[in-house]
């Protein structure tokens, strides 16, 4: 999503206690940027369906469609996070 999660500092559950995440930092900016126009249009290119997820970070890169898929997450009450509740999804 060009979000830089991949530099985040999450931590992660391990048999219900808390652990540090592993150090992927050599990789960490693999989604430092989002994808330019060219990208969506190789995809579109060279695949004739296509189901994007993010829409909403790629509006200005993809056309409006008919149909839109949203994933509720439906997140528990009892855990914190600062995720979405919903995802959407760009559909060719």
């Amino acid at each position: 999503y060009g979000i830089n999660i991949g530099a985040m500092n999450f931590t992660q559950s391990v048999n219900g206690g808390v652990a540090k995440r592993k150090d992927y930092s050599a990789i960490s900016d693999w989604d430092s940027n989002v994808p330019d126009f060219e990208y969506f249009q190789e995809l579109k290119r060279v695949r004739k369906h296509q189901i994007i997820w993010g829409w909403n970070y790629y509006v200005e890169h993809l056309n409006s469609c008919k149909c839109y898929i949203v994933w509720d997450k439906k997140t528990e009450d009892k855990y914190s996070n600062d995720f979405a509740d919903c995802e959407t999804a760009w559909t060719s």
